[in-house]
């Protein structure tokens, strides 16, 4: 069996997005520390009207993580933030406490989104915090398995 050996960087993480035109880019970290990664994805980005790259923030659960992580984005000017490092095992209390705190540490007057959350009391909070956007598998894995979130709760509906 032969092995490829893929080394991902965040120039070469940009391509594929690149290639089909995506209309907005995350920062990729590969191996790097997250500043130096995001100084190098912003210097391999390439800046035209009506698209953008956002940094993703890092932190879990620690205001002090997350404010240095933040301040370290902020000098690269991103297009858009993301809040990134959540929804990856912490309680819902956990999280309801994370968002607004780590969402309060980004800018205003640019977009705002969260990574991995896709729970619709979750989604509530976060708009009530500032953020903007959302991506996760929860609510299209939940489709496809027959269950459907209602403002009853979640029901089955049968296999799609």
């Amino acid at each position: 069996m032969m092995r490829a050996n893929w080394l991902t960087t965040p120039r070469r993480s940009l391509r594929p997005m690149l290639s089909i035109s995506s209309a907005r880019f995350s920062q990729s970290s590969g191996r790097l520390a997250p500043d130096a990664a995001a100084a190098r994805s912003r210097a391999a980005f390439v800046a035209r009207p009506g698209y953008g790259q956002f940094g993703i923030q890092q932190g879990s659960l620690f205001p002090a993580l997350r404010a240095e992580s933040t301040e370290k984005l902020l000098e690269h000017d991103f297009e858009g933030y993301a809040i990134g490092g959540l929804a990856v095992g912490e309680s819902s209390e956990a999280l309801h406490e994370a968002i607004p705190m780590a969402a309060s540490l980004l800018p205003k007057h640019k977009p705002c989104y969260l990574m991995g959350v896709g729970y619709p009391s979750d989604l509530i909070k976060a708009v009530l915090a500032g953020v903007d956007m959302f991506d996760c598998v929860l609510p299209t894995r939940n489709a496809r398995n027959g269950l459907a979130f209602t403002s009853q709760g979640v029901i089955k509906i049968g296999n799609a």
